[in-house]
């Protein structure tokens, strides 16, 4: 299981959540999954998909219990049959091409922020940025960059490397152009 990607782990915790049929606290679940899980990226793993509504928590600290989200629909897109991710139940409304691809993105958002592109010399590194996904996924791809820079801002720099002081430098050029 160690050879396992964290997004076919993370895939993996959502099946376990969905196969149990209740709710689940965090020494359940680790219970349930094979070696390989540390606990850490357990806790990550779970705080993403109740952001992204594929799982519902209740209670907080010690008393805090997890489950699969009740509306689900079936979700298989070109990339999770060129990863080999098998096809899930996930909720409705569940964008799993954005998923995916969610380090990818905040990449080129760090690097767009960082050398401050802006104009055509952003549109030349987002459609470079889109080249490091699969022909299928890439206009999906640009799409979800061009709204997550759409919406930068100090608040939604989380997990990008780039500091405030670097945002509001682009900012300011972006506004210009």
């Amino acid at each position: 299981m160690s050879d396992m990607s964290d997004k076919a782990k993370k895939v993996a915790v959502l099946e376990h959540l969905k196969n149990a049929g209740e709710t689940l606290g965090l020494p359940e679940l680790l219970a349930l999954l094979p070696p390989g899980y540390a606990e850490r990226s357990v806790r990550r793993w779970l705080a993403e998909l109740v952001g992204e509504g594929a799982v519902i928590k209740s209670g907080r600290k010690r008393g805090t219990r997890y489950r699969a989200s009740d509306s689900t629909s079936k979700c298989r897109t070109a990339s999770a049959k060129a990863t080999g991710v098998p096809a899930l139940d996930v909720p409705a409304g569940f964008d799993a091409v954005r998923v995916h691809y969610r380090q990818e993105r905040r990449e080129a958002i760090a690097e767009i922020v960082a050398q401050c592109l802006t104009g055509s010399a952003l549109t030349a590194h987002a459609r470079a940025s889109a080249q490091r996904v699969p022909a299928a996924d890439r206009d999906h791809f640009a799409e979800d960059l061009r709204e997550d820079l759409a919406l930068l801002s100090p608040i939604r720099i989380a997990g990008t490397g780039i500091t405030e002081a670097q945002l509001r430098v682009w900012l300011a050029a972006r506004n210009r152009d």
